[in-house]
């Protein structure tokens, strides 16, 4: 019998910083989505470039991690409705409805769960495909019946 090594997956987190508005029509807007790299595993650059996409070919490959790629994103920012007040907003639940990912042929090799409240989001990307995939991050915000708006970057996988 042969005993198979585990090794734990890769690590990256990406800090999404928004600024958005209801106007009186209920339509939600984004003025500004900010995309920044937080901390890799093992230690990489230049992974989430300004506009959100992320190229896993820039992670570092070490043998002591396997090949997944845990992503983690995290929320933040300000949305205010046509009166100037602050409203609500996180990921829509369930985990699975916070991100839409097409593109590149099967998507079968990601999987998503939130990290403690629905502002934190992580997704687990088996990595394994060396495709181009749009991924779309989607906001809700709680204001009447709830505003659902995507937001639309990329993963390149190795």
């Amino acid at each position: 019998m042969t005993l198979t090594e585990t090794k734990p997956d890769m690590t990256l987190a990406v800090n999404v910083a928004l600024t958005g508005s209801i106007d009186s029509n209920g339509t939600l807007t984004f003025s500004n989505v900010n995309y920044t790299q937080g901390t890799t595993i093992p230690a990489s650059t230049s992974v989430v470039d300004a506009n959100g996409d992320i190229d896993l070919t820039q992670m570092k490959k070490t043998h002591g991690y396997s090949d997944d790629t845990t992503i983690t994103f995290n929320l933040s920012g300000t949305i205010t409705d046509s009166n100037g007040n602050n409203v609500a907003f996180s990921y829509p639940e369930p985990a699975s409805s916070a991100i839409t990912i097409s593109n590149g042929g099967n998507d079968s090799g990601f999987s998503a769960q939130f990290g403690g409240n629905v502002c934190i989001l992580i997704v687990n990307d088996l990595d394994k495909d060396a495709k181009h995939h749009d991924y779309a991050l989607n906001i809700y915000a709680d204001y009447g019946q709830g505003i659902s708006q995507p937001i639309d970057p990329a993963i390149i996988n190795r």
